[in-house]
């Protein structure tokens, strides 16, 4: 900073930190940001940091970019497939639209998925959905269903449990193979343990549609 640069090139600055020293080191780089007001390009390949250090965020593969946009936006949304896989997402799966409602879609893979609807997208297009871990519930058989949640319930098994600290990765087998993630506090109160059959919602507003397969 002493030469005063007109941008700021900082290639994986955090990798090879400690997770406490990591978080520091981010905020202090986002307040130095407000202070010099210049360029930064943070080049990283870890999601988390991409989303919450980035204004803007450049998904950058094999030597062209992929998509553009606010985290939120492509986190949300993200253009294709690759992009999906670059950002984190694993719960991705292919299928047709067989019902293209007014608001929803209905999609035919593995099994039916109601799904928000899509501009451009009509009965018979070939398409690829996804939907985030921490977006895939696991329901309680001592409640009753909620609103949000009655719609594509499915059933699968828990064939892999791996803790992560603050919260825990399952991956499902059954109607769809799935990996979710939940809280620490929400696994210990469903006393989830590896066989265990469950129930499980793919909330319809937090599943991505891309249009083709």
């Amino acid at each position: 900073m002493i030469t005063q640069p007109q941008i700021l090139l900082l290639d994986e600055p955090f990798s090879s930190l400690d997770y406490t020293t990591r978080v520091r080191l981010r905020r202090d780089l986002k307040k130095i940001r407000e202070m010099i007001k210049i360029p930064i390009i943070l080049i990283t390949h870890n999601p988390v940091e991409a989303y919450t250090m980035a204004d803007t965020l450049v998904v950058y593969r094999y030597g062209g970019i992929e998509q553009v946009g606010m985290p939120k936006e492509i986190f949300d949304k993200p253009k294709s497939e690759k992009v999906a896989r670059l950002i984190g997402i694993n719960n991705i799966f292919k299928g047709k639209i067989c019902s293209a409602l007014e608001n929803e879609v209905v999609i035919q893979g593995q099994d039916r998925i109601v799904a928000p609807k899509v501009h451009g997208l009509e009965t018979g297009d070939e398409v690829t959905w996804c939907i985030q871990s921490n977006q895939v519930m696991v329901l309680r058989d001592d409640r009753p269903l909620g609103k949000a949640v009655q719609e594509n319930i499915f059933s699968g098994k828990i064939s892999e449990i791996i803790p992560k600290g603050m919260s825990y990765l399952l991956f499902v087998e059954g109607d769809f193979d799935l990996e979710i993630e939940m809280p620490v506090h929400a696994f210990e109160r469903l006393d989830l343990r590896v066989g265990k059959p469950i129930k499980i919602s793919l909330k319809k507003s937090a599943i991505h549609v891309i249009k083709g397969g």
